[in-house]
């Protein structure tokens, strides 16, 4: 198994970023509590949603990251971030068991921001029958895992094929030009 998407089992938190003090509290046991889990399933990525940069996040994962490392479980975050303060994310916390989810229903220039802290690679749900992923030529990350989320309408019989679809688009992609080993200028990869 790629990950965990947390928070698991408890889906009815509020995001780890939350701008609510009373719920940070909540939120990040509830986090932790996915660490462990995924731990237990021997999982090595727990993927964490977010919506935006700033104290929350970092209050979050100054409290997430040991327990994270403890565990030996690298916290892959995903979310709507310009590359900037992404890659500004990435390096106030270097050394770090965190890297970035690189999603492709987003910008392309996250995957180059986030460089070696790529942990998978979210494949794009909305694309059609035959996908153009031509935006993400030279930006798909080497050997990250895939994650594929299907629509939650989605014929259970079109999963799989929808699925294998994606896969070959990026593997046509990878096979083409791939994103630098160091593109933000590391060379020591995801912890």
């Amino acid at each position: 198994m790629a990950g965990v998407e947390a928070p698991w089992p408890d889906a009815d938190v509020a995001p780890l970023d939350t701008e609510d003090r009373d719920l940070r509290g909540d939120v990040v046991r509830a986090i932790q509590g996915t660490i462990e889990g995924a731990d237990a399933l021997d999982c090595r990525r727990v993927l964490i949603p977010i919506t935006r940069a700033g104290d929350p996040l970092r209050f979050g994962l100054d409290r997430l990251l040991p327990t994270a490392e403890r565990h030996g479980v690298t916290l892959g975050l995903r979310g709507p971030l310009a590359p900037d303060r992404l890659t500004a994310l990435l390096a106030e916390f270097e050394g770090a068991p965190l890297g970035w989810i690189v999603d492709m229903d987003q910008a392309p220039e996250l995957a180059s921001a986030a460089g070696t802290a790529v942990v998978a690679l979210r494949l794009p749900t909305d694309a059609g029958a035959d996908p153009d992923l031509g935006p993400w030529a030279g930006c798909v990350p080497p050997n990250a895992p895939r994650v594929f989320d299907p629509d939650p309408g989605m014929a259970p019989d079109a999963i799989g094929p929808r699925a294998e679809a994606l896969l070959r688009a990026v593997e046509a992609l990878e096979s083409s030009e791939a994103v630098p080993s160091d593109a933000r200028g590391r060379d020591d990869g995801p912890p």
